[in-house]
């Protein structure tokens, strides 16, 4: 037990000293990039990234693997060492096809088989080469027939099992010259598998089948590395319909093979027919389903009615409510949805929850609600054909063409969104956004004085002559007051400030009806005015405006009748008395 557990872990320590073991690590990851370029290029996100591309076909490659592995070592199926080297040259040509059906080793193995009759012994003069040409010489050429048959069996299984797991959308244009959808089932298995060669420290106990290691004595383990995939366009149905109506095809192919294989014992002519039939057999259902699929109509296409989901974001919202790939959206939030631009309106109809109406792919309506948290794909992480020519929009264009689509719909129906009216706002606030005005400032403070005095009217009569009598005696000073304010502005104000209050020069205001008396006072002034002093106003506008400027640093009141400046002082000192 000790050499077996001894050659278990030189096994697994030959694994990572192969150089395909990195190659296949690095060919996977290559394969999953450009899936995701692609799936950008088409719908703006990926379906799937690439690490999780790469390792989600891992557990069922190992599954696979050591059920293979089980078999051949209770088989006895021996191959040569210098069957690796022959592998990998065969597979790096593989590679450069860039498509996962191309990379099974199960071509690579058909491949070998057929040419290998027809390699030379030696006579290279390069030792190295002439002991690995003389290995492929002696090789029994039935176990790596077996081990080939055995590997595409496994190969059709897996397929069924998990060829249709996560195939990647895309976007393609139809004969017709129609954007449709597709879907591209996409798989590549890792198969580290346990296999038997002729160098080692394990003696053979002779209980090994007809299949035995031949004369070798003693043998040896190795986890050698192996690939399969598939890569297949699906339009006309379902990934899981495409994916088991070719995996359908191949399980013929493998009973051939199986068939041809098991004749082989009669005759070694057998083993290359084998070989033929699975190379030819599996090229032909490839191509044939390819050309099958190019030539029906995709169910992946525009709708009068609803939008097709052409693929499913993992961890979206669409993906935890169930949805699949073929499912049509009828509504969205009770609303009717054809485009992408009306499924975007109708989500944004309630930006909290969800309420979708489905047309399942079994012809059956249903229902999927879920709310929405922040962060959540704008489509809900569903994928949809486009709309138009033009290709899937980002966010930014959906929200872009939404807006124009409004307002298309306004120019084309006449009707136009007019705009709100502006609140009316009081004197109070104009004054208040105007209050760098000299000018409105002295009107507001005539206007302030206009309504202190309707506010508060005489109580008795002698309180109105009272304030008449007073009025005319202050009357005299406050003109000549007035004048020689005039003659110290015109001095000492500038320019620029001059020219200002110029152009905003007010109207003098009147106050009608202070008192009968006031009345009588005001317009007695006005008849007996001497043309001298409106010819002085005439003449002088920049004393005007200055008298104006001075009234209000002071906080003297400017524009009333003359005489009503005692009133107001007085009317304040009582106020506040």
């Amino acid at each position: 037990m000790e050499v077996i557990a001894l050659e278990v872990l030189r096994a697994i320590g030959r694994l990572f000293i192969h150089p395909l073991t990195y190659i296949f690590i690095l060919a996977a990851f290559l394969l999953h990039i450009k899936r995701v370029k692609i799936e950008r290029r088409d719908f703006h996100t990926r379906a799937v990234d690439v690490i999780s591309g790469v390792l989600s076909p891992v557990p069922k490659g190992l599954l696979a693997a050591l059920i293979v592995s089980t078999i051949v070592i209770l088989a006895g199926i021996q191959l040569p060492f210098a069957i690796a080297p022959l592998f990998t040259l065969i597979w790096l040509i593989q590679f450069a096809f860039r498509n996962a059906a191309f990379y099974s080793v199960t071509i690579t193995g058909a491949v070998a088989i057929l040419i290998t009759p027809f390699l030379p012994n030696g006579g290279t003069d390069i030792a190295i080469v002439d002991a690995w040409l003389a290995q492929l010489a002696a090789m029994d050429l039935a176990h790596l027939t077996y081990f080939v048959v055995l590997l595409f069996v496994t190969e059709v299984f897996l397929l069924l099992i998990d060829g249709a797991t996560s195939p990647s959308p895309r976007i393609v244009k139809s004969r017709r010259g129609k954007m449709v959808g597709q879907q591209v089932a996409q798989r590549i298995w890792f198969l580290p598998v346990l296999l038997l060669f002729p160098v080692g420290d394990i003696a053979n106990a002779g209980y090994w089948p007809a299949l035995a290691i031949g004369t070798s004595i003693t043998f040896g383990l190795v986890l050698f590395p192996f690939v399969l995939g598939i890569q297949v366009p699906i339009s006309s149905e379902l990934p899981k319909a495409g994916v088991k109506t070719l995996a359908r095809r191949q399980l013929l192919i493998a009973v051939l093979v199986i068939a041809t294989a098991a004749l082989s014992v009669v005759s070694s002519i057998f083993l290359f027919a084998t070989a033929a039939i699975l190379l030819v057999g599996r090229l032909f259902t490839y191509v044939q389903f390819a050309r099958r699929e190019s030539q029906h109509t995709s169910i992946f296409n525009t709708r009068e009615q609803g939008l097709v989901i052409v693929g499913i974001i993992p961890h979206s919202i669409a993906d935890k409510s169930n949805l699949e790939v073929g499912d049509i959206v009828l509504k969205a939030n009770g609303a009717p949805v054809a485009t992408q631009r009306e499924l975007y309106e109708a989500l944004q109809l309630n930006s909290a929850f969800v309420k979708l109406e489905i047309l399942g792919t079994d012809g059956q309506i249903r229902f999927a609600q879920s709310s929405v948290h922040q962060g959540a794909h704008y489509q809900l992480g569903c994928l949809f054909v486009p709309d138009d020519e033009a290709g899937n929009l980002s966010l930014r264009g959906l929200r872009s063409s939404v807006v124009v689509h409004k307002d298309r719909t306004e120019l084309s129906t006449g009707t136009t969104t007019q705009p709100e009216p502006l609140e009316s706002t009081s004197q109070n606030d104009v004054t208040t956004e105007h209050q760098n005005s000299p000018a409105d400032k002295s009107q507001q403070v005539a206007e302030e004085a206009e309504a202190a005095t309707t506010l508060e009217e005489p109580t008795s009569n002698t309180a109105l002559e009272t304030d008449s009598s007073v009025a005319k005696e202050e009357n005299q000073s406050d003109n000549e007051r007035i004048e020689a304010n005039e003659e110290t502005l015109l001095i000492e104000g500038s320019d620029s400030d001059t020219k200002l209050l110029e152009d905003t020069k007010p109207e003098p205001k009147r106050i009608e009806e202070v008192s009968s008396a006031d009345s009588e006072s005001n317009s007695t002034q006005e008849e007996s005015a001497p043309a001298e002093d409106s010819q002085k106003e005439e003449a002088k506008p920049e004393a005007d405006s200055n008298k104006q400027k001075d009234a209000h640093e002071k906080g003297l009141p400017y524009g009333q009748a003359a005489g009503l400046s005692s009133f107001y002082e007085e009317f304040k000192k009582g106020k506040s008395d």
